[in-house]
């Protein structure tokens, strides 16, 4: 199952000590690296990504959103910031998407709405521990298999809650 992970894109390039010398100096091609990089990690995972990024200075009175590279990038509409469209977004489709940003705000809104975030820096780490097995040739998901010697549940008394479980579960499928 692929997940859907809505990416707050500047948040993103200026969290990457790789991307933000570069968008300094050119954010296009910033944009274009980042488009580059999160197509790979598509073709490793396959998951769902959309790439958020803020055009709220544009004369667009919609978001202007187009496919680039397997990745669906959307520029948000004239006034209207990235966090605000992705709040809007996450709040009606609640617990559909990972949302990727270091946004204190945004991160407040999607545990609200039972969806789940992950810190830009985390995610950066996922990104490139999934290159660095991908290059290996390594399965990653071998290593968290354990088959079940005994079929007879004990139970345990420190098991997380449910929600913190499910939480988890998600982020380790990054």
């Amino acid at each position: 199952m692929s997940l859907e992970i809505v990416i707050d894109g500047y948040n993103l390039i200026k969290k990457w000590s790789l991307l933000k010398e570069k968008f300094r100096l050119n954010p296009e091609e910033a944009r274009e690296l980042l488009i580059d990089i999160l197509a790979h990690y598509k073709k490793i995972k396959k998951h769902q990504i959309q790439l958020i990024f803020d055009a709220y200075n544009s004369f667009s009175l919609l978001p202007s959103s187009f496919p680039a590279k397997g990745i669906k990038v959307v520029f948000t509409p004239m006034g209207v910031t990235a966090d605000t469209y992705i709040k809007k977004k996450v709040i009606e489709n609640a617990e559909k998407f990972i949302v990727v940003t270091s946004d204190n705000e945004i991160k407040k809104s999607v545990e609200k709405t039972g969806s789940v975030y992950i810190n830009s820096e985390d995610f950066i780490e996922k990104l490139e521990f999934a290159f660095y097995m991908d290059v290996k040739g390594i399965d990653e998901n071998i290593d968290n298999y354990s088959p079940r010697v005994n079929t007879k549940k004990k139970g345990n008394p420190k098991k997380l809650p449910k929600k913190a479980r499910k939480f988890k579960h998600k982020i380790n499928k990054l």
